[in-house]
């Protein structure tokens, strides 16, 4: 029942971007992604944003047709780790339990560090991460189903007993930060940038740390299905500095 449902909601949920190939493959490969400002934009049918543009133009390069599929996160990531798809996500961190059941790329897109989006009027932060975490009286939020890059997530599962998870988009969650609804909202410098413009709100703004983690790599994740060749043609056309 919960694959039927997901099939029903799959249908009607594309929007078609293809080039002409000249792989092997009798289907295009799917591009899952879910709309999120500033990572991923449709614009007249082409995928666009900082990690949906380096995407597209490897893609094109390599010659590969390809779908984009608008799909929610989890789905779509369930979808490619259960191999049943033809299909790629761009812009998804390296874990070991997503390498035991898929394939990444090369290098597509580097973030910035990760920031905490805090309301002006807002309860003072510390400076570092781990000190954030541990202070009993901040009430911190972030996405649940996202990874964060391995370095923060080990520290948010070590720390963050009371960090909330919520499944809403980053922009509801960032409204909460704005309401005063929750003290800090987790996510990377570019992110919080854009939540700023998006929602012209004054009372929001960026807390740095001290101790924030490496900066991530981001790659394309891939279901089995794609063979290692079409892969590696992906691979020659990434030129992540």
């Amino acid at each position: 029942m919960w694959m039927k449902s997901w099939s029903a909601c799959l249908a009607g949920l594309f929007t078609v971007a293809a080039v002409p190939s000249q792989g092997a493959a009798d289907s295009p490969l799917l591009v899952y992604i879910e709309e999120r400002d500033p990572y991923f934009s449709m614009d007249q049918g082409r995928l666009g944003g900082l990690v949906g543009k380096p995407a597209r133009e490897a893609l094109e390069r390599a010659g590969i047709a390809y779908r984009v599929e608008t799909v929610p996160f989890q789905r779509h990531m369930t979808l490619i780790a259960r191999n049943l798809v033809y299909g790629c996500a761009p812009g998804r961190f390296h874990t070991a339990e997503r390498e035991a059941v898929g394939k990444y790329s090369a290098p597509l897109f580097r973030d910035g560090p990760l920031v905490l989006l805090v309301s002006r009027n807002g309860k003072p932060v510390p400076a570092t991460l781990e000190a954030t975490l541990k202070q009993a009286d901040l009430r911190l939020l972030a996405q649940e189903g996202y990874s964060y890059g391995a370095e923060a997530d080990a520290l948010l599962m070590q720390h963050g007993a009371r960090l909330k998870r919520e499944p809403y988009t980053n922009r509801a969650l960032a409204r909460q930060v704005a309401e005063n609804i929750v003290d800090g909202y987790f996510l990377f410098l570019e992110e919080a940038q854009a939540m700023i413009r998006a929602l012209g709100e004054t009372n929001l703004r960026i807390h740095s740390f001290t101790d924030a983690p490496p900066v991530t790599v981001r790659y394309l994740y891939c279901s089995k299905q794609v063979p290692d060749t079409l892969l590696n043609r992906i691979n020659q056309q990434l030129k992540l500095p």
